[in-house]
């Protein structure tokens, strides 16, 4: 084997609006651990103190959301709220950081670098999170015209330590394009600036909205594709939106009554073949990413020739989209190949020129001799190749 399991790193995935007073319970925060949920987000209720002691004592990394803290502090600095949350929870053994902002504009950049500044006067070392918005808003909404230049001003102008956006792309009549470009922006940025990009699947249904179209309902099918998609992209977190529901949803792991749902049991069917192959893409570098059959992403093509591969790969021909990712982590090379498709499986034919090997949903290496073979991929599944 060329590993062992003491020297493979998971994946965080993170449950985004996880859960409130009324199912924030000892049994509840058990069955998030279970499900493979290692982080989580604890909202501003009076029972976070609670809360942060659950996550500790099943071993998850909590984001305590000061939004509103922070934004009194902003409008008045005399406010100690702020403050006052800050020393309560900055020494909990569960605290990660704090999220201060979602969604934010142009015009918020002095509002964040203002409540950023005082949280690390208070809790140095503890990272302050802002999540974006998509390519997918409006220009009004992005405060300029280039997705580019959001991004850039503020996970620059802010000093941010991560790259957040959250986009829900599966909508009954399939793949938002809005979704390759925002990944592809994102990419690049994280690349470039070396940043971590934490990624969202939508782990609930959000068909409440009246200002979004309906999206398809949540399947372990549909969140795979979304959830390894953003792997092939680079993610080093994947943020599960939502864990509860809310107003906008009328489905997610766990209702607000505290039932249970078919969500709950997906999400962890995924989670499980996620972090069995986590350590391909823990503190991993994409190389590039490719696309075969989808004309929104650029570069595209039928087929994957000479000029896009590695000297192990001559060729690769997917009968239905497919992303290619090209990934290089700790000496190691992988080519990983995403099915687009959440509702068909997805045929391959790849031509190996040396040996290399395929690693499957469990984690488990099997050789593969030069030449030609086909391969069949999972609704959303991927499959990976260590070709070095």
């Amino acid at each position: 084997m060329p590993y062992s399991e003491a020297t493979r790193t998971d994946i965080p995935a993170l449950a985004y609006y996880a859960l409130n007073p009324n199912t924030g319970t000892d049994a509840n925060f058990k069955k998030m651990a279970q499900a493979g949920i290692n982080m989580v987000t604890v909202e501003q209720y009076n029972d976070w103190p609670q809360q942060l002691d659950l996550a500790a004592k099943y071993g998850l990394k909590a984001l305590l959301f000061v939004n509103g803290a922070a934004g009194d502090y902003y409008r008045d600095p005399s406010s100690k709220a702020l403050d006052n949350i800050i020393n309560q929870s900055k020494d909990y053994p569960a605290l990660f950081g704090y999220q201060i902002f979602d969604e934010p504009k142009l015009t918020d950049i002095e509002q964040i670098i203002f409540e950023k500044t005082r949280i690390e006067e208070l809790a140095p070392g503890k990272p302050v999170y802002v999540n974006l918005h998509p390519s997918s808003a409006s220009a009004n909404a992005l405060g300029t015209a280039s997705y580019k230049e959001y991004v850039n001003m503020i996970v620059g102008g802010c000093s941010l330590e991560m790259v957040s956006y959250d986009e829900y792309p599966v909508y009954p009549y399939g793949i938002s394009k809005s979704w390759y470009k925002s990944l592809s922006v994102i990419l690049d940025y994280s690349k470039r600036r070396g940043l971590p990009f934490w990624g969202f699947l939508a782990s609930c249904w959000i068909n409440l909205e009246t200002q979004t179209a309906p999206r398809e309902k949540p399947t372990m099918e549909n969140m795979r594709l979304q959830g390894n998609t953003i792997l092939a992209y680079g993610a080093q977190v994947i943020q599960c939106f939502t864990w509860q529901s809310y107003s906008g949803t009328s489905y997610a792991p766990i209702m607000r009554s505290g039932e249970y749902t078919q969500a709950y049991d997906d999400l962890k069917a995924y989670l499980e073949q996620m972090h069995a192959r986590a350590w391909v893409f823990s503190g991993s570098r994409v190389d590039k990413v490719r696309s075969i059959g989808n004309m929104f992403l650029l570069p595209w093509t039928d087929e994957l020739g000479a000029e896009d591969l590695p000297e192990q790969i001559s060729g690769i021909k997917a009968e239905s989209e497919a992303i290619v990712s090209f990934i290089e982590n700790s000496g190691n090379a992988y080519v990983v190949i995403v099915n687009q498709d959440w509702r068909s499986k997805l045929q391959l034919d790849i031509d190996f020129t040396q040996m290399v090997y395929s690693i499957d949903s469990g984690g488990n290496f099997s050789g593969q001799d030069p030449g030609m073979h086909r391969f069949t991929v999972d609704e959303g599944d991927m499959l990976v190749i260590k070709i070095k």
